[in-house]
């Protein structure tokens, strides 16, 4: 029979005097928090009984420091419970900020007022990480208050997705700069300090550099705006940069074609946009190149509320919106009408298709998009866009498409060479920033024509 040695226990006693379960041991001794019992058989093993004290003073830690245990186990190594280290770790990892014993999930929802599932939702998302206690998942202060944000943000009319979204962007931003942060403690770059002056470095220091990331971040938001308001304000002239009508009545025969779309292509070149109808793209053109941002946008809500198959009919309707930007007061109604925009030129497809038609429409989209301000995020798809119509101009084979002989001259010879020295213009002017100045000037009678 296998005598017990003296001053040791087993297992389960030990888990007995020290108030945790036998496999909060077991972990703890994975963690490597305990020392290896001493085995006297296979399957009987004994510990010192220095270790009820250790257990002790270990869950004193978590429950009252909120230490994870990997810094638990550094802080037992020296000294027992190092005040100073203890101190030290706190202020590393921001304990006076998660005081208060956790909440075991089964009350989170009664104490926080907020719905469990949208909690759970938070956990999903990597917002909040409630830690497993015993077995239960609990949630610390810090969890608990961003719930509360969250809570006020929808209480104040911010849907859920929108907070969640928004707070992983900034999430993602601060994780970049706290590893900057934590690697330049790591190197010392405060010089050879005293653990004692560390933790009082960190601890008064720390709370006005959060106040600092606040006034930064609205100081970034006004330039930001600012910045976005400007960028909206010089629309208008971008838009002129795309105009290329009218052409020279050189291109154009002397009399108006029979045919009622040839007609209106030819009322358009001639710069007659009154005379101008017909169909809801040349009517739209003509309202706008008229100066009639109001009525052509008016007209683009009624014939076109939703995007429609073609592309110059998106394009038609973008074009609308944008350009009743010059005339919209205020903030909201640019961002409406953009917004608006945005949705028929998501519909403007980047490959070749729809003959001439679709390379207007890809000209006019990608423009667009370029002089969108850079907070809509459509900077990329505007030069995907501008960029595969560059690419089809400088072919030249866009030039034949168009049935009638005039027309196919004087898309050769006027329009196609328009377009593509205007496209190469704005393609330049984004890759020079947000800040480049738009120049708008006839173009080169210079240029040369392509044959038809």
């Amino acid at each position: 029979m296998t005598r017990k040695p003296p001053s040791r226990l087993r297992i389960s006693e030990l888990a007995r005097r020290a108030e945790v379960s036998v496999p909060t041991i077991k972990h703890y001794l994975r963690e490597g928090l305990l020392p290896r019992p001493e085995k006297t058989g296979r399957t009987m093993s004994y510990y010192d009984a220095a270790c009820v004290e250790r257990i002790r003073s270990i869950k004193r830690l978590q429950r009252e420091r909120f230490l994870p245990l990997a810094v638990i186990k550094r802080v037992l190594a020296k000294n027992g419970a190092d005040g100073e280290e203890l101190a030290l770790g706190s202020a590393i990892l921001l304990g006076r900020e998660t005081t208060g014993a956790p909440t075991p999930e089964a009350k989170v929802e009664r104490r926080t007022g907020y719905p469990l599932a949208k909690t759970r939702r938070l956990v999903q998302r990597g917002l909040i990480s409630p830690a497993l206690r015993d077995g239960v998942r609990c949630y610390d202060a810090g969890d608990l208050q961003i719930i509360e944000v969250m809570k006020l943000r929808e209480q104040r009319g911010v849907p859920l997705d929108y907070s969640i979204e928004l707070a992983l962007i900034y999430r993602e931003a601060i994780r970049a700069a706290v590893d900057a942060d934590i690697r330049l403690f790591a190197r010392g770059f405060w010089g050879d300090v005293s653990t004692r002056q560390a933790v009082k470095l960190i601890t008064e220091a720390d709370e006005p550099l959060d106040r600092l990331m606040v006034l930064l971040r609205r100081k970034l938001l006004r330039s930001a705006g600012a910045e976005a308001l400007s960028q909206m304000d010089r629309i208008p002239a971008g838009l002129k940069l795309l105009n290329f009508l009218p052409l020279p009545k050189k291109s154009l025969p002397p009399e108006p074609p029979a045919k009622p779309l040839t007609r209106q292509l030819w009322l358009l070149g001639r710069g007659d946009y009154q005379a101008a109808s017909g169909p809801p793209a040349a009517a739209i053109f003509a309202l706008i190149l008229g100066g009639h941002a109001g009525a052509a946008l008016k007209l683009a809500e009624e014939r076109l509320p939703r995007p429609a198959a073609h592309p110059l009919l998106n394009a038609a309707a973008a074009l609308a919106a944008i350009n009743a930007i010059g005339e919209s007061r205020g903030l909201s109604g640019p961002i409406q009408l953009t917004r608006r925009a945005l949705g028929f030129l998501g519909r403007i497809e980047r490959g070749p298709g729809f003959g001439f038609a679709g390379l207007l429409a890809r000209y006019l989209g990608g423009g667009m998009l370029l002089l969108l301000p850079d907070i809509f995020g459509a900077r990329e798809e505007g030069r995907a866009l501008m960029t595969a119509a560059a690419v089809e101009l400088r072919s030249g084979k866009a030039a034949g498409l168009p049935p009638a002989c005039w027309l196919r001259r004087a898309v050769a010879g006027e329009v196609v060479p328009r377009m593509r020295e205007r496209a190469e213009k704005l393609l330049e002017h984004r890759r020079s920033g947000p800040q480049a100045e738009i120049l708008i000037s006839p173009p080169r009678r210079g240029s040369k024509k392509v044959k038809g």
